[in-house]
């Protein structure tokens, strides 16, 4: 039931939903906390799209992005009541409703637009909707979502997926195993009484013989 729950969850693309939500700010950006992409291994693919202009995704390293952020104004992504766990454990709480916690700072906007720094692992930028992937390693990332100018206002339909490699076809050979190990168990139910049977008829002809 566990594999076949999960690959109804991941399908084919190996991609795990995490949550989607309409975001929007008075400030130059949005961002992820430190601690809301606690996993190492998965590709995470995160994206944005900004109906009436252009919009910016980035990921970096969170001190990098501290650093970028400090003394502006800006937003929070995260998790609207319990935070996520580890999606890779049965302990997962996703999808998530993502929201907006604000932090404050002063008005305006970063002396450099966000293009312009060259300490992104990842980032996209453009019209319509964007699309960045990035595998989560040992550094700590933060997810950055702005426009390319880093102008505000911030608006955008945004989207987090897990990617997990060989995720749907591990789901199917786990549902596979477990439907054996079922109809092996209810053959073995069946054929036990049968055994008994004989083995009771036996001893009672052994025991009414002259």
């Amino acid at each position: 039931m566990v594999g076949v729950i999960a690959a109804v969850v991941v399908g084919p693309s190996d991609r795990v939903g995490l949550g989607s939500a309409e975001l929007a700010t008075e400030n130059a950006a949005m961002a992820t906390p430190t601690s809301a992409l606690n996993i190492v291994g998965p590709t995470l693919h995160v994206t944005a799209d900004a109906a009436d202009g252009e919009i910016f995704i980035g990921a970096g390293h969170e001190m990098d992005v501290a650093a970028y952020l400090t003394g502006f104004a800006h937003e929070l992504i995260v998790p609207d009541g319990d935070p996520p766990l580890d999606p890779l454990t049965a302990d997962a709480d996703f999808p998530w409703q993502p929201t907006l916690e604000p932090v404050a700072g002063s008005e305006g906007q970063p002396a450099a637009t966000p293009a312009s720094r060259d300490w992104w692992f990842a980032s996209v930028a453009g019209p319509g909707e964007q699309a960045l992937a990035v595998e989560l390693g040992n550094d700590p990332l933060r997810v950055v979502v702005m426009r390319p100018d880093g102008t505000a206002p911030v608006a955008a339909d945004v989207e987090f997926e897990l990617e997990i490699d060989n995720m749907f076809s591990t789901a199917l050979t786990i549902a596979a195993i477990g439907a054996a190990l079922i109809l092996l168990g209810i053959f073995t139910l069946r054929a036990r009484p049968a055994r008994r049977g004989r083995a009771g008829r036996s001893s009672h002809d052994e025991a009414v013989q002259p």
